[in-house]
């Protein structure tokens, strides 16, 4: 039931995403999905605050959902850059992807 919440979510947002930062919803989907066993230390790097992270992990059965929702939510926040995702994909051994991220700008 939670998975095609996310997913349905997903597809509603992805025509009117603003796009702090620039990054798009698939950029977001593509890295949560290439982070995805990783999700709860990257989190932790983003800053995503201990009460969240277990409120995703309890209410997302999937380790894909998990993952984007963690993303999502520190997105959410405001005030991200492009820069904060790398170091925090560098600080999880994710350089390569981290470089990816960076040079999108």
């Amino acid at each position: 039931c939670m998975d095609v919440f996310v997913n349905v979510f997903r597809s509603c947002m992805h025509g009117m995403f603003t796009g702090q930062a620039d990054f798009s919803m698939a950029e977001l989907d593509e890295i949560s999905r290439l982070v995805a066993e990783d999700w709860e230390r990257l989190a932790i790097y983003l800053g995503v605050k201990e009460d969240h992270i277990t409120q995703i992990d309890h209410s997302n059965g999937d380790i894909m959902n998990k993952s984007f929702r963690s993303i999502w939510w520190w997105y959410e926040q405001g005030n991200v850059s492009r820069k904060d995702l790398a170091d925090a994909l560098i600080k999880i051994n994710k350089g390569r992807l981290a470089d990816k991220v960076f040079k999108r700008v």
